[in-house]
This record gives structure tokens, C-alpha cells and sequence, in this order.
């Protein structure tokens, strides 16, 4: 009976349920083996982009991606319509999302975390960057048109539009999306935004039982090596603009 139960086990961790659980519900059955992390648990990077996968400071093996383009997924998953996860209970080891979460709708993102909650083993790691607005917010009271991520944005800006101070601060908190085949010609890009507090309380609301605010290249788990110098490209390098939360399920 044993054995039995872990080729289904197995079969599901590889290949996923049939049907995904009720979002932030766990399945019946349970990816625990006495209390120990699952030699063959896989990884989570959530939106992680084209770039990820030329990324060589990574196991690709481990490392699974979820995103809403399928050229870029390994779980195809749409944030803004949110069914859940396709994995089983207790069956990834940790998550990371770098700048994906602000992505997400207000009403969604609740249920996102909880999913991130049931599919991870007792003891997994969730990491989650996003843009930090107390940050740019003191930048733009201060008046300091020269903060780097306001000069950033004026490179990205449209071509002839002049953005005033609050517009470059306003794109913290909304944004126009420059992805018209997935969320339509008048999606956003930002929508959703955190400050530390906020966001350890929304890890613990989702059951996670330590949350802390963290930093960049500086983690409690060895599972992140590739952020910073010399590792995998992306938004969360820009850490003097960036929020870095952890918790522990």
C-alpha cells in the first residue's frame, strides 16, 4: 500500500493533478514523507520572463517556471483569472517571485499566496521582490527628480510625453502593460502594491509561519544563490528601488 501510494505521489509531482485544489486549500493527499523535505521536490520561479532560461547560475532541472506565456512556462498560469496552481500539496521546496507580485490584482493576490502555501513542503521558502514605494515615495516628496528609477522610467517613457514627478511616482502603483497579447490593449502592467508590514501580514494571513523583510543577495535559504552579482539578471539587482520579503511555510 506503501509503495503504492508513492508512485501516485510521484506521477503527480511530475506530471500535476488532474484539477488543481480549491485556491489555498490543501489536497487530500499529502506530499510529506515523515516530516522531511521530498528528495525530489521541485523549485518555483513565478514570471520570470524570456531571460530566465539563458540564465546559466541556475539548475534548470530544479527550477520550474510559472508564467501566462507558454513559450516562457513550464506551468502555464494566468494571475489575472487565478484557478490555482497545478501541483500537489507539500510539493515544491521554495518560490520566487522577483517583481511579478505588483502584477497581480488586489482581489487575486490573497489567493495567490495561499496557493504558494499549500504547494510548499513544511519548512519551504517563499521569497517575493517588488517595487518598494515608501522608497519612492520619500524620493518624490524630497523633490529628487534624479532618483535613478524615475530616470529609468523617463528612458521607457512614450515618445513626446514629458512625465511630471507624480506620474513617474504614480507607475509604482499603476502602470500601463507593454504586453497587449496577454492582457489586451488596455491592461495594466501595475497594479498592486506592498510595503513591508503589509506584506508579512499577507504572508501570515496565507499561513505562513515566520515572515520577515530581507534584502538583496541576502537570504535564509541557500536555494536563492543566483540574485545578486554574477547571477541571473533581472529587476531585483536594482535593490535601491526593490522590497525583499521571505517567509517560511
Amino acid at each position: 500500500m506503501r509503495a503504492l501510494r508513492l508512485i501516485v505521489l510521484s506521477s503527480l509531482l511530475f506530471f500535476g493533478p488532474t484539477q488543481a485544489a480549491p485556491v489555498g486549500q490543501k489536497q487530500t493527499f499529502r506530499g510529506r514523507a515523515g516530516g522531511t523535505m521530498l528528495p525530489r521536490s521541485i523549485n518555483l520561479v513565478i514570471g520570470p520572463g524570456p531571460n530566465w532560461a539563458r540564465c546559466t547560475a541556475v539548475d534548470h532541472r530544479k527550477w520550474k517556471t510559472v508564467d501566462m506565456v507558454k513559450e516562457w512556462a513550464d506551468y502555464v498560469v494566468y494571475f489575472a483569472n487565478f484557478k490555482g496552481l497545478p501541483l500537489p500539496d507539500d510539493s515544491v521546496g521554495a518560490i520566487y517571485a522577483s517583481h511579478t507580485m505588483e502584477h497581480t490584482p488586489m482581489h487575486v493576490s490573497p489567493r495567490i499566496f495561499k496557493e504558494f502555501h499549500r504547494v510548499l513542503l513544511p519548512g519551504g521558502f517563499l521569497r517575493v521582490i517588488t517595487p518598494n514605494p515608501r522608497v519612492t515615495m520619500q524620493h518624490y516628496l524630497a523633490g529628487d527628480n534624479n532618483f535613478s528609477l524615475f530616470q529609468r522610467r523617463r528612458h521607457i517613457q512614450q515618445s513626446g510625453h514629458n512625465w511630471t514627478p507624480f506620474e513617474l511616482l504614480r507607475s509604482d502603483f499603476l502602470s500601463v502593460s507593454h504586453q497587449p497579447d496577454q492582457l489586451g490593449g488596455t491592461g495594466l502592467a501595475h497594479q498592486n502594491a506592498w510595503d513591508a508590514e503589509t506584506m508579512i501580514k499577507d504572508f501570515h494571513r496565507a499561513g505562513f509561519r515566520t515572515a520577515y523583510e530581507s534584502a538583496y543577495n541576502r537570504s535564509r535559504s541557500g536555494e536563492y544563490s543566483f540574485e545578486g552579482p554574477g547571477g541571473c539578471h533581472s529587476e531585483a539587482d536594482q535593490a535601491d528601488r526593490s522590497l525583499y520579503v521571505e517567509g517560511r511555510a
